[in-house]
């Protein structure tokens, strides 16, 4: 999502849509408030648009939770959470989830180390058109 010419209006647009069940309205506006835009800066609200996001099925909303538990952004730093989360938004086909939860097997971080995994993880990032992850050394080319 780009920045909106008027973020404000476009938060109260994304509200309402949130407020409706719609799940990228809920993104959107996590957008916003985690960056201070059109809102009021607030992570830990974003968290939870992204969380409402995350249980209305779309797997952005679970790959934006599972980025800020691996980081501790709004919430205390849960790695175990981050990789449930990284798992289910890469199920659902979100491809930076994918590369993300194939970083942490790549370096052992915060799991085992697993390059197999990681490289599963990194084709299927690249297949899902994530050309980042179609450069890593350990993807078939």
């Amino acid at each position: 999502m780009g920045v909106p010419a008027d973020p404000s209006r476009a938060a109260n647009y994304f509200r309402k849509a949130c407020d409706a069940g719609e799940p990228r309205g809920c993104v959107n506006l996590g957008v916003l408030t985690a960056n201070g835009t059109g809102v009021l800066k607030d992570d830990a609200r974003a968290l939870l648009l992204y969380q409402r996001a995350c249980d209305l099925g779309l797997p952005r909303g679970c790959y934006n939770v599972a980025a800020r538990c691996a980081a501790g952004l709004g919430v205390p730093k849960d790695p175990s959470q981050a990789v449930r989360l990284y798992e289910k938004a890469c199920d659902g086909g979100d491809t930076l989830a994918c590369a993300s939860l194939a970083e942490m097997y790549e370096k052992g971080e915060d799991v085992i180390f697993n390059p197999v995994r990681a490289r599963e993880l990194f084709q299927r990032a690249c297949d899902g058109g994530d050309e980042e992850a179609c450069k890593r050394p350990t993807v078939p080319h």
